[in-house]
């Protein structure tokens, strides 16, 4: 309509201002089941390896890039925070066009004039590393409350207050073996002291 033609002038006269230097995609999408595109930064073939145009021509759209466990979440939190007129904000994965899931931030709104819905605007950002960051960190954090239990199962062992290393071998390595769940640990020892 005329009226979301004169919107999105607007909005891109002010977009292109912002989103020069920002440092993830910016869009204005319909809510369709596509969120096909009216407009989009540049930025767009660093997150996907898809080029702006291949979005706004609907030859690519982001809902054929979705990661498939993903496609339900996103599109149900979208629904829902636009029935409720505020924000949404989603975490997700896409299949970059090299191959590649990319982990992406998203942070966007509906805008109305009235009570139509004209269209959603927002942002994207890839936080791949970020979350790769966090796994790590998630990975260390398990580790480390595992070895503190075993250890603690361990000084309470009579076997440790007796010095009984043989014995107390066996269990510690029962006891690693069954809370990392692998099948054999070994303690080596070089020498005797």
């Amino acid at each position: 309509s005329e009226e979301v033609q004169k919107q999105l002038k607007e909005s891109e006269q002010r977009y292109r201002l912002l989103t020069e230097n920002f440092p993830g995609a910016v869009y204005i999408c319909k809510n369709d089941e596509y969120y096909s595109m009216l407009y989009l930064t540049d930025e767009i073939y660093k997150l996907t390896g898809y080029t702006k145009e291949e979005f706004l021509s609907n030859k690519i759209s982001l809902v054929d890039i979705f990661h498939p466990d993903d496609k339900d979440y996103i599109s149900n939190e979208i629904n829902n925070k636009v029935e409720q007129r505020s924000p949404y904000h989603l975490f997700y994965r896409i299949l970059h066009k090299e191959g590649y899931w990319v982990w992406i931030e998203e942070i966007g709104t509906g805008v109305w004039d009235n009570h139509n819905l004209l269209y959603l605007q927002g942002y994207l950002i890839d936080i791949t590393t970020k979350k790769e960051e966090e796994e790590k960190q998630k990975a260390k954090a398990k580790r480390l409350i595992v070895e503190q239990e075993i250890l603690n199962e361990i000084i309470v062992n009579p076997y440790f207050a007796n010095g009984d290393f043989k014995n107390l071998a066996k269990i510690i390595t029962e006891k690693i073996a069954n809370r990392l769940k692998i099948p054999r640990v070994n303690i080596w020892l070089f020498n005797r002291d």
